[in-house]
């Protein structure tokens, strides 16, 4: 009877989980237009939710008060979501930061325009998560389980099938047609969460169907498109003419033109304080637009052993918005204790662009 009543918590969980990415995702798009700054919470949420179900599944079942950056954090170290899916989620947690604080100086700045790459980092994250990782082939290396019992089965037919009546009821007006999302991979997404947590080793013939005839959606699309723009990368040259000699990356895509020589990156100093390592840089917009900028990598130094310091909190080093001809600056501080000489030490760091006008488009500029 035990084993029957967690079987029976775990469904309704996992049921309610999914509903509640669904509606959280549809008020982000809601309120696209009337409220971009709530939108934006909504997005911040919507993207927690995921990342602490990955969390459940992948790494830990307590989860505990974990905020979005920590659970990014967690998932990146324990490689749980690949690199295509890290950018899309710094994006949504920058943006979600910017609606988080007062923005008294400049009210008017956050506008439906300003925010669609936020939104399209989201629709890349929700396609990504029922799509990619919640599908059949991805599950069935993790399903080493004993097969289910008939009652069990009975009972996730059962479940899925009353939330598929459910999800399409209610997707007809919904922001998730809107959006190009199909209902059909909510449902499946659902059934093989269920499997994982179940131990069941396939789905039923009938699910599988489902799986072989959902289209192609226009979010699939778009996501194909992002990640183009971001894996085309060559990395690992150094320029020692700065105060400390820095990594670099170069993205190719059709952008690069556009930002090339226009938006750039320096250091230029470095301060060793007790135990921390403070390394100031800046980012010079010369182009024509305002752009968000945002961490790409992990931020680190290597010192010439090969040891390596991690950058702190990375609010730290994200710029909501750089207008055009405008140079801000930034600090990026290290833990480094014992310390006393920074300067022969490498910097490895890449920063990406947003563009607004140009929806999701991540565009990579390294430091130089």
């Amino acid at each position: 009877m035990g084993q029957r009543e967690n079987l029976e918590d775990r469904i309704n969980y996992l049921e309610k989980e999914v509903e509640r990415i669904k509606k959280m995702y549809e008020k982000t798009i809601a309120y696209e237009q009337t409220d971009p700054e709530v939108s934006l919470q909504q997005a911040r949420k919507a993207a927690e939710a995921i990342c602490k179900n990955l969390y459940i599944n992948e790494v830990n079942s307590n989860p505990g008060k974990l905020m979005l950056d920590e659970l990014i954090r967690k998932l990146i170290e324990n490689k749980v979501i690949p690199q295509k899916i890290v950018v899309p989620l710094r994006t949504i947690q920058g943006y979600g930061n910017l609606a988080a604080h007062d923005n008294g100086d400049d009210p008017d700045s956050i506008t439906s325009e300003y925010i669609q790459p936020c939104i399209g980092s989201l629709s890349t994250l929700v396609s990504w998560y029922f799509e990619e990782y919640c599908s059949a082939d991805n599950i069935s290396e993790k399903l080493q389980r004993r097969p289910s019992s008939n009652v069990e089965k009975d009972n996730l037919n059962s479940k899925i099938k009353d939330f598929e009546l459910n999800l399409k009821s209610s997707n007809d007006n919904s922001a998730l047609k809107k959006s190009g999302i199909n209902y059909k991979y909510a449902v499946i997404g659902l059934a093989v969460l269920l499997a994982v947590f179940i131990g069941i080793k396939s789905l039923t013939k009938k699910d599988n169907e489902v799986k072989n005839e959902a289209p192609k959606t226009s979010v699939q699309a778009n996501q194909t498109a992002s990640n183009n723009n971001t894996n085309n990368i060559n990395s690992q040259q150094q320029d020692t003419a700065k105060p400390v000699k820095t990594g670099t990356e170069t993205a190719v895509n059709k952008y690069v033109e556009k930002y090339n020589g226009k938006i750039k990156f320096g250091v230029t100093t470095v301060n060793v304080d007790g135990d921390n390592i403070y390394v100031n840089f800046y980012v010079d917009n010369k182009s024509s637009n305002d752009v968000s900028v945002a961490t790409y990598k992990n931020v680190y130094l290597l010192d010439a052993s090969g040891n390596q310091f991690e950058a702190k909190p990375f609010e730290s080093q994200d710029f909501s918005k750089v207008a055009s001809g405008a140079k801000v600056s930034g600090k990026i501080s290290f833990e480094a204790s014992g310390v006393k000489d920074a300067s022969t030490f490498t910097l490895k760091a890449s920063y990406w662009i947003m563009d607004p006008k140009a929806g999701d488009t991540k565009i990579v500029i390294p430091f130089k």
